[in-house]
């Protein structure tokens, strides 16, 4: 989350990239809410959360923020992406969605109003993973042969398919039973934090490589126009000489031979 404020408060909101890092920014913070209430309930009141929690709405709020970056990013670059591997997400994604629906639906009590709402809440993360999955793969496959500038995008889409992989296997323990798998997604937890920050260093690293393009394009057009001055400078403060016409040089030569001649005729009449 640190890594992403940071990105923000370098970019601003300037372009597709600062808008959409904001947004992983809120989600991040709104996920470090939901992961202090969970805390909060096991380890400082030792109760098992209940469903729905305050947890639970912090978790499907920052949805709507992931799903904003991943959409911003799709509509921004569509034309790069292929229609067939789309069609492919969306058919495989809703197939995999409605065996959940399915499944959940055969396990949950739906006679009691707590039991409809608590059906809905664990439904809701499924639906929106299968939102952020099909993206997530288009956007995978789209970008892979584009410049180093999209490595960021990449890495982001990819932290999105390990949450969407911990949050699914965590739905299928928790309907089966299985809690001796839970280590499965566990283990994509952390990597989907470690993906994702590789993707906003990877964004830092381009924001001071284009600092340091942009600083040394300043010292070169500093150093011109410096240059530049101190010629023009040195050339006004160099004293001129003047070049003696021919006008000047006739009127000297005349004022000589006038006084060489009256030397002469000083010189014979004291003698």
């Amino acid at each position: 989350m640190g890594l992403a404020v940071y990105v923000v408060y370098r970019q601003k909101l300037k372009g597709l990239h600062g808008k959409t890092h904001a947004a992983i920014a809120i989600g991040l913070s709104l996920w470090l809410c939901a992961n202090i209430v969970w805390a909060i309930y096991e380890i400082v009141l030792d109760i098992v959360p209940p469903v729905p929690s305050l947890a639970d709405a912090f978790w499907l709020s920052a949805y709507g923020f992931f799903a904003y970056h991943l959409i911003s990013v799709y509509k921004e670059y569509h034309e790069k992406f292929h229609k067939r591997i789309l069609i492919s997400s969306i058919i495989g994604s809703t197939l995999f969605l409605a065996y959940l629906i399915l499944f959940t639906a055969t396990v949950s009590v739906l006679t009691t109003e707590r039991g409809i709402i608590m059906f809905s809440v664990v439904i809701a993360y499924p639906i929106l993973n299968s939102i952020l999955t099909v993206l997530a793969i288009v956007i995978l496959t789209g970008f892979r042969k584009e410049q180093f500038w999209s490595i960021s995008w990449i890495f982001e889409s990819l932290a999105m398919l390990c949450i969407v992989l911990a949050d699914s296997w965590f739905a299928l323990v928790v309907l089966t039973g299985l809690v001796e798998q839970l280590w499965i997604s566990a283990l994509f937890l952390p990597v989907h934090y470690l993906v994702i920050s590789a993707g906003l260093l990877w964004f830092i690293k381009f924001l001071i490589l284009e600092d340091n393009k942009d600083s040394t394009r300043l010292a070169k057009q500093g150093s011109r126009s410096s240059s530049r001055q101190s010629s023009s400078s040195s050339s006004s403060s160099t004293p001129s000489t003047p070049i003696p016409s021919a006008h000047t040089t006739s009127s000297t030569g005349n004022r000589r031979r006038i006084i060489v001649v009256a030397a002469i005729e000083l010189y014979f009449q004291f003698h």
